[in-house]
């Protein structure tokens, strides 16, 4: 059974987008990992060249 994680805050700024992808990191050995950002910034998805070994989807191709 899927386990899922939500991080929600209404302010902006406070490290969601930092602590998600820290989160993915420590589980991809072990776990699938499916990691969304639905921030209309995209925060994590400007960050994916630094983060090669996940792969992290375009806004626009989640849809």
């Amino acid at each position: 059974m899927a386990k899922i994680i939500t991080l929600a805050h209404q302010k902006g700024g406070v490290g969601k987008s930092t602590l998600a992808l820290n989160l993915a990191l420590c589980f991809k050995d072990q776990l699938r990992v499916a990691l969304i950002d639905s921030d209309l910034q995209g925060s994590i998805y400007h960050l994916k060249d630094n983060f090669s070994e996940l792969e992290i989807l375009a806004p626009e191709k989640i849809g």
